[in-house]
């Protein structure tokens, strides 16, 4: 029987699943996002690389919403032999971090779209502009939002 709820000793197969969809869905975002480098700006390729590498971030924040939303559902699994206090507080600060640049990263592409003044389209669900086009803001947006990606890829 498939056990969906963590126990005492184990994790449960729904954040199993949480967690190994998003780390996929993390990894294919960046290899589209580096792939349309190989092909000019304005052409068709590039253009679906990077609708795709959205789709996939907007699902990475909806799928890490849920996750959130289900660990605090759960008990944790207990780790034996208990690891020293402040390694468990560290170990609780960085997966928070994790998940808060989960969510951050996501929300700096589609500001970014907005300040570009490029409508965003969640298989085919248009959503809605959070900011007027600026095209400074864009830039900060951007750099933001390329920051936070390669600290969770590369740091």
């Amino acid at each position: 029987m498939i056990n969906w709820q963590n126990t005492e000793n184990k994790y449960g197969i729904a954040m199993r699943l949480f967690h190994n969809i998003i780390a996929l869905l993390v990894i294919a975002a960046l290899i589209l996002i580096e792939m349309k480098d190989y092909f000019p700006k304005g052409s068709m390729e590039r253009d679906t690389l990077k609708f795709f590498h959205a789709q996939l971030g907007i699902s990475i924040f909806i799928l890490t919403i849920l996750r959130i939303s289900w660990r605090f559902t759960q008990s944790l699994p207990k780790i034996n032999p208990q690891p020293p206090r402040l390694q468990n507080i560290a170990a609780h600060l960085m997966h928070a971090l994790l998940n808060l640049m989960l969510l951050m990263l996501p929300i700096f592409g589609m500001l970014m779209l907005n300040a570009k003044d490029k409508s965003i389209k969640f298989f085919g669900l248009v959503l809605p502009n959070f900011v007027a086009p600026n095209q400074d803001l864009a830039h900060l947006f951007e750099e933001i939002h390329e920051t936070i990606g390669e600290i969770i890829i590369f740091r």
